[in-house]
């Protein structure tokens, strides 16, 4: 009873009770363990598609404006890249944390900020999802979703790379995949330890 009257009451009561850190720590677990399998695949994917893939393939499906990648794109080159980068999504779809690191890939290799974007929205459109919907729904109406959610997430990298641009957000550095993932001692290393010893004393909890 009183365990019940604690996690029904306030953000310190919740934040004070051992029943509270109890329930943080099994949703943070629950969670971890729904996406480390597609964070690890997404990085090793990543690292193989920028060592194999040679740089001629990206510039044959991503346009690239004549002054390079470092030029503000035009239309028509944003609007190619956001329906290109769906369909490239479609063929290397790992999960929606795992290509996070293959957008990242796509940005080192010259995508536009709009077909970044678009790639990024593209798990509503991945195969397994596709045929989820047609096992439940048949083919018709997947195909129509998909289609719908298709041009939603285009309409959404074009929107969001003009949205950017406008008020001046869009990066103008383009890292290597190898420099946005190099190892140092900084911050984010001491961040990351004391991360880790969170999820160590969470894990602790649990038992």
């Amino acid at each position: 009873m009183d365990t019940d009257r604690t996690m029904k009451g306030s953000f310190r009561d919740k934040l004070l009770s051992r029943e509270g850190w109890n329930r943080m720590a099994r949703a943070f677990f629950m969670e971890w363990q729904m996406v480390w399998k597609e964070i690890l695949f997404g990085f090793t994917v990543a690292g193989f598609i920028s060592v194999f893939v040679p740089q001629s393939f990206w510039n044959a499906i991503f346009l690239v404006g004549d002054g390079g990648a470092q030029d503000a794109p035009g239309f028509l080159i944003v609007l190619e890249n956001a329906l290109v980068a769906p369909v490239v999504a479609f063929f290397t779809f790992i999960g929606s944390m795992g290509n996070v690191p293959l957008a990242a890939m796509l940005w080192s290799r010259d995508a536009s900020f709009g077909g970044v974007i678009a790639f990024l929205g593209a798990d509503l459109v991945a195969a397994t999802v596709i045929w989820v919907h047609a096992k439940y729904y048949g083919w018709q109406y997947a195909l129509y979703l998909s289609g719908l959610l298709y041009l939603c997430m285009v309409a959404a990298g074009i929107t969001v790379h003009y949205l950017f641009a406008l008020v001046g957000m869009i990066p103008t550095e383009r890292p290597s995949l190898q420099e946005m993932v190099r190892f140092s001692i900084d911050y984010t290393f001491f961040l990351n330890l004391i991360f880790l010893g969170s999820f160590a004393g969470e894990c602790e909890i649990l038992r």
